[in-house]
């Protein structure tokens, strides 16, 4: 764990040094999430984000975050975004997607929907 203060640390002062470093921004925002500093962490994302506008990691990094605190809207919007930005994202999205639709079933009569394992 003290690693991960070590480390949050050499990113401040990387941004304070060099206030343009998207990746950094992005890196500091991330391990802000390991330990649970969400605001830090939107910041710091948001960041990264203004600094290099299609920075995809970045983009998907605050939507996943979005959803970890119930931002669902935010969150939905975001990865859209990235997926725009970038075709590998999408591709991923895409395949998760129709996996998670064969694990779900319609149940016609009622309208619920069921969990099943289809493998």
């Amino acid at each position: 764990m003290q690693d991960l203060f070590t480390a949050i640390d050499t990113l401040k002062e990387t941004v304070k040094n060099n206030p343009d470093n998207a990746w950094a921004y992005c890196c500091l925002g991330v391990f802000y999430t390991k330990i649970s500093k969400h605001a830090e962490a939107i910041e710091a994302l948001k960041k990264a984000v203004y600094i290099v506008p299609d920075f995809s990691l970045a983009l998907r990094k605050l939507s996943a975050l979005y959803h970890q605190i119930e931002r669902h809207a935010e969150a939905i919007k975001l990865q859209n975004r990235a997926e725009e930005i970038d075709d590998e994202i999408r591709r991923k999205a895409e395949k998760s997607r129709a996996v998670k639709i064969n694990r779900y079933e319609l149940m016609p009569e009622d309208g619920r929907i069921n969990i099943i394992n289809r493998g």
